[in-house]
């Protein structure tokens, strides 16, 4: 299971702990743009945990853009997140 919740939810737990995800569950390519490659997608994550926040455009479903932010708990720890999802021709990265 590979979306723009998971995505994001994976950022924030530390690198051990994403490479038993991926051990446990292989990536699997739903869209010509899905990330598939295990090194790669974990430079994604870190990418996400940098910036805070994670976009998506078209890796679960083709026209589909994604917005993941985190929600933070008392102890600003990240345990869920808000998504946005919209149409393709609704937005462009840059304006998002």
């Amino acid at each position: 299971m590979q979306h723009r919740q998971a995505k994001f939810l994976l950022a924030y737990l530390d690198d051990q702990e994403q490479c038993e995800w991926l051990n446990r569950y292989p990536l699997q390519r739903l869209t010509k743009y899905t990330h598939s490659n295990n090194e790669t997608f974990l430079a994604l994550l870190h990418e996400i945990r940098e910036q805070g926040w994670c976009y998506s455009c078209e890796e679960h479903e083709l026209g589909v853009h994604a917005l993941a932010v985190p929600i933070y708990g008392q102890q600003l720890k990240s345990s869920c997140c808000l998504k946005y999802c919209f149409p393709l021709p609704c937005a462009q990265p840059k304006s998002i």
